[in-house]
């Protein structure tokens, strides 16, 4: 079971979406990269923060329960419970980035996700997911997929749904991106790339995301690539992608950066500490200086400092492993968007 703990529990585990080896790593045990349980994707939280609703004052968190799984929409401050369902299954808050970046609700969306707890040493052979409503919890769709999928994104009208899909056990980085009508209970055909380019596979480890406050981009760092880095943005509403390779970062601890919105949302900015390493125009998706360290405050709702030092062991074992892979984006798929 991969679990997000609570600010304390994080501090205590650090890595919770590797729960085998999180315990030996606070005890300052030294694994061999083989024997890593290793998961395609971040996994889910249970507890912890949970999903926030943006431009609300709810936010939505999953406890096991008997005969299922509980959700409790707690309103912040003070966390006083507003209302709770029980739903059949083992389900938990989706993460999206191995800083322990979760959900994130539009705050325009009816619809609110939940991803089944897998086996993270393991390529699932199907996924299931149940949708629920904003409004009073009752679920909307429950659906399962052949294959390893992991929730990614929402529309910010709660119709399209975002997932990334990891097909090899070999190459366990490797993903692609659908998107699923939530509506017809269907995924829309082919996968979502960046056409520019004519790229469809995409190869690395999400550190950490940044979504707009309308849940209209959601930006993925990766570590990954002959260049060490880059951005996914994905366009929620258009359910299209592009993915701008940041340079110079083979070297760098990319797991342990942020990311930052600067000039009233103009900039996208890559921090490491207190430096800010590199930039995107988010109107134009290219690269621009970097810039002055935008202040913390319009980051993305991410995971604890404290996490930071093991987060790079992670990435180094990772690597060591050869679960990294070289490059960060396979060839074109001759049916260009065809399935994967």
């Amino acid at each position: 079971m991969t679990t997000r703990r609570t600010p304390i529990g994080r501090q205590l585990a650090v890595f919770a979406c590797v729960n085998c080896m999180a315990a030996a790593l606070v005890a300052g045990l030294t694994l061999p990269a083989a024997a890593l349980a290793v998961g395609a994707t971040p996994g889910v939280e249970l507890g912890g923060d949970g999903a926030a609703w943006q431009g609300h004052t709810q936010r939505f968190v999953a406890v096991p329960a008997a005969g299922g799984t509980r959700v409790i929409e707690l309103r912040r401050p003070g966390g006083a419970a507003v209302r709770s369902q029980t739903v059949a299954g083992r389900f938990g808050i989706p993460l999206v980035a191995y800083d322990s970046s979760a959900e994130e609700v539009p705050a325009t969306s009816p619809n609110l996700v939940l991803e089944e707890r897998t086996n993270p040493g393991a390529l699932a052979r199907r996924t299931s997911f149940v949708v629920l409503s904003t409004r009073d919890l009752h679920v909307v769709r429950r659906f399962t997929l052949g294959g390893a999928y992991a929730f990614d994104a929402l529309s910010p009208d709660g119709a399209a749904l975002y997932l990334t899909r990891h097909a090899s056990r070999a190459h366990i980085t490797r993903y692609t991106v659908r998107a699923y009508d939530i509506r017809s209970g269907r995924l829309y055909p082919g996968v979502i790339a960046d056409k520019t380019e004519h790229e469809w596979r995409m190869d690395g480890v999400p550190a950490t995301r940044l979504e707009t406050a309308d849940g209209g981009w959601a930006y993925t760092l990766y570590q990954g690539g002959e260049d060490g880095a880059f951005i996914h943005a994905l366009d929620t509403r258009a359910r299209t992608a592009r993915c701008i390779d940041i340079p110079g970062m083979q070297h760098r601890a990319v797991m342990a950066m942020r990311l930052r919105l600067a000039d009233g949302g103009r900039r996208l900015v890559v921090v490491a500490g207190t430096e800010a390493v590199a930039a995107i125009d988010t109107h134009t998706l290219a690269l621009v200086p970097a810039g002055e360290h935008p202040r913390p405050a319009t980051s993305s709702s991410s995971g604890s400092n404290t996490d930071v030092w093991a987060i790079a062991v992670v990435a180094a074992l990772l690597a060591a492993a050869g679960l990294v892979g070289v490059r960060r984006r396979m060839p074109h798929n001759p049916a260009h968007g065809g399935r994967s």
